[in-house]
């Protein structure tokens, strides 16, 4: 695969550095032909009498996305598997794909339908950095070669090949990116993408400078954003390149001007966001984000959507191309992004009116941001479902995250639900309480239910409350604390005596935390064990007990502050050297396991948090975890697609935790273990994970069976989802604060906490 390039990888990035990168989304997207006034989506609380809002349990909300129509022609250029780049023409799809023993770039005949390699040949040291189709309908590429010697550095070629391959021109431009490295200080400049530009010029771009070169690959100029993070580029009518750019701010455009030799106009949008591409077109500036196609208007610098992806059921995510024809239509490529068995198409999108769509029963999703995940899952069940069609809510359209979910809050609150709600911020448990969730065990029991012994069944359960099961959370991640075996024994729970216990017989200079004080303490033994003192739902309110005072005392004898040093050590070498007996830990790989195995050097329990639970670790939903409207007027078909996130393909192609399905987590497992699923074949290990300040580096091996078993073992043992009340921590940190600071006993504490916990629950219930 592309990432697989013989790098040395950081798994834990410089700050600066990991913003950059991980802000630049995916390469070459596109946008579209509608009219600029139009309304980017109508949110709740907006009346609407169409039909697609009749029979949901909605109440006036509409997720009618803005955006053109289209009826595709699919094409399928892999059944299974990713490609690491593509490009299309009129006639003709070119694409690439890294294999272990060297890239391979294909041409798919759109009228033949046939797939041919070309006889452009790459060693098992080199590969394709980018390429796309040129002004002479030929190709424009650059080719990276690892260095014998040391594999961090890379030789870049230039080169052009006509339509069937041939080779047309090479240029060794390596020596522009090492003078880069040389400028920088950085040892780590690379190129990440290229495009061409008018006249046969060749523009290519590290993370900050774009170097541009002419048809014969002799260089013309450069220029450089040191302020700025390079995402990509593309090429627009005429020959002109796009720069996308990502800074603190947000992204924006910057065009290159040849005949200056520097940049030109700088474009910016609230269209524009961290996947934002440039899309392919003869005439007309469009751009592509992993929601939206959208045109843009450099005069009145406004963009106006084209196509809404989810509503043509267009996974963004996998987006790798995007064409746009003057008459409107498009073409695309789409290439499974997770690599978890999905296969490659390119589809023909031809503008249809939408009165032409084929009808079928709505149900309604509401959702405060529309996270990958989601989005997977929506137009996943779309494409496949006949009876039923899932229009999508997002609250936080137009505004920020804070916005939305006081949005959702007051609507919920007011009875105006959509049929399923994603909720991702820890609060299932409040909404709950007030009634408004259909109990969703008998849908999982029931006739139309599933299997619970091909599950891990135990966290199903754990996402009961009292019983009845009102929030579902297809994967999940383990939250838990980390130490030696030695230190913290066998088991997988342990006690506030047993925390106390060791904090004596800890050495002078010996942490239990890193950078432990007194709010910390009380904070983690708290927040991961409020069940034993707080359940608004079934109306538990419980703090004057001697388990919380027992947490209170512990924490008030660590420091009132926090006691950290700039001259301390990083909290991986404090582990490694037997500095740090404790360390928090959220798992959704079993590599994880490994990697703390090895920060410590030792065998490891994973004891979790000390209270009276069977398990001290506790599991968290992943970026999705459903509801269903009691008022839904859609039950059947609201149940039918939150089935579909415990199915063979969410669970293995869309889950980024743990699969809650056994056999999807058994794949996952294997996948840790780097096992080909094409030739079956182990790839290579060896990835290097280290803290900010380099004080340590770990080499990341293959998890082994001894630790997928381990990892496994640790879940069948877990009983209790993270839940919280974010309004009763704050109501015990506030008052906690007085007897931290020795203005208050500890009794005096507890009673006001009591006391203020008691009137919140009754009046919120």
């Amino acid at each position: 695969m592309k990432n697989n390039r013989f790098r040395i990888v950081s798994l834990l990035l410089a700050v600066g550095i990991a913003a950059g990168l991980f802000g630049c989304g995916n390469q070459g997207k596109e946008s579209g032909h509608k009219a600029a006034e139009e309304k980017d989506a109508v949110l709740s609380g907006q009346k609407d009498g169409s039909e697609d809002s009749k029979g949901s349990g909605q109440q006036g909300m509409q997720g009618e996305m803005s955006g053109n129509y289209y009826s595709g022609e699919y094409d399928t250029l892999l059944e299974t598997g990713s490609v690491d780049k593509a490009a299309a023409g009129e006639t003709a799809v070119y694409y690439y794909k890294w294999y272990a023993e060297g890239g391979k770039l294909f041409k798919y005949d759109l009228e033949t339908k046939k797939t041919e390699q070309l006889p452009f040949y790459l060693g098992e040291r080199e590969g394709i950095e980018d390429f796309d189709i040129n002004e002479e309908g030929g190709l424009t590429v650059v080719k990276y070669v690892v260095d014998e010697a040391d594999e961090s550095l890379f030789h870049y070629y230039i080169i052009t090949l006509d339509k069937e391959g041939g080779l047309l021109m090479e240029q060794d431009i390596t020596d522009f990116v090492q003078e880069e490295r040389d400028l920088t200080s950085n040892p780590y400049v690379y190129l990440y993408g290229a495009a061409p530009g008018k006249d046969g010029r060749v523009c290519v771009h590290s993370l900050f400078r774009v170097w541009v070169f002419d048809r014969e690959g002799n260089f013309e100029f450069s220029v450089d954003t040191p302020e700025n993070y390079i995402c990509n580029m593309g090429t627009l009518p005429d020959g002109e390149v796009a720069v996308s750019v990502y800074d603190l701010l947000g992204n924006k455009v910057q065009m290159l001007d040849f005949e200056k030799q520097d940049w030109g106009e700088s474009y910016s949008d609230s269209h524009f966001d961290d996947s934002l591409a440039i899309a392919q077109s003869r005439e007309g500036i469009y751009f592509y984000t992993e929601k939206e196609l959208f045109s843009f208007d450099p005069e009145s610098r406004t963009a106006a959507v084209t196509a809404d992806w989810i509503k043509n059921d267009v996974l963004g995510d996998d987006l790798c191309h995007v064409s746009v024809f003057p008459d409107g239509n498009l073409r695309i490529v789409t290439s499974d992004a997770t690599g978890n068995g999905g296969g490659t198409e390119t589809a023909f999108l031809k503008l249809t009116d939408a009165g032409l769509r084929e009808q079928r029963e709505i149900i309604t999703m509401g959702t405060i941001e529309l996270t990958g995940g989601m989005r997977s899952a929506v137009t996943a069940f779309n494409k496949k479902n006949d009876k039923y069609r899932v229009e999508v809510i997002e609250y936080a359209q137009g505004k920020n995250y804070q916005e939305g979910t006081e949005l959702f809050h007051a609507e919920a609150v007011a009875g105006n639900m959509p049929d399923v709600m994603n909720i991702t911020d820890g609060t299932e448990e409040f909404y709950a309480s007030k009634g408004i969730f259909e109990d969703l065990k008998p849908y999982l029991d029931g006739e139309t239910g599933i299997r619970r012994s091909e599950y891990f069944d135990n966290i199903l359960t754990a996402m009961e409350t009292n019983g009845k099961l009102y929030a579902l959370s297809p994967d999940f991640t383990v939250k838990t604390l980390v130490g030696k075996k030695s230190d913290v024994g066998e088991g997988y729970s342990w006690t506030l005596e047993d925390v106390a216990a060791l904090k004596k017989a800890r050495g002078g200079d010996v942490e239990m935390l890193d950078h432990e004080y007194g709010r910390k303490v009380f904070y983690l033994f708290l927040y991961y064990n409020m069940a034993q003192f707080f359940d608004l739902n079934a109306g538990v309110c419980d703090f004057d007990n001697e388990n919380f005072r027992g947490i209170l005392e512990f924490a008030g004898q660590f420091p009132e502050s926090n006691p950290y040093r700039d001259e301390d050590h990083g909290e991986l070498k404090k582990a490694g050297e037997g500095e740090l007996l404790l360390m928090e830990g959220e798992w959704s790989m079993i590599r994880n396991y490994s990697v703390y195995r090895r920060i410590f050097n030792a065998d490891i329990s994973c004891v979790g948090y000390p209270g009276n639970f069977p398990c001290g670790s506790l599991a968290k939903g992943g970026d999705v975890t459903l509801v269903m409207s009691e008022k839904s007027a859609q039950k059947e078909g609201a149940w039918e697609f939150i089935r579909f996130f415990l199915e063979e393909e969410y669970q293995n192609r869309y889950t980024t935790g743990f699969p809650v399905l056994l056999s999807a987590f058994d794949r996952k497992a294997a996948g840790e273990m780097w096992i080909d699923y094409e030739t079956g074949e182990k790839q290579k290990s060896g990835s290097v994970i280290s803290n900010a300040d380099k004080e340590i580096q770990i080499v990341v091996e293959d998890a082994t069976q001894e630790e997928t078993a381990a990892v496994k073992e640790l879940i069948g043992h877990i009983g209790r989802m993270e839940r919280i009340d974010i309004q009763i921590i704050n109501i015990a940190f506030e008052e906690a604060d007085a007897y931290f600071a020795g203005q208050k006993s500890v009794d005096e504490v507890i009673d006001v906490i009591q006391s203020r916990a008691k009137i919140y629950m009754n009046e919120n219930r």
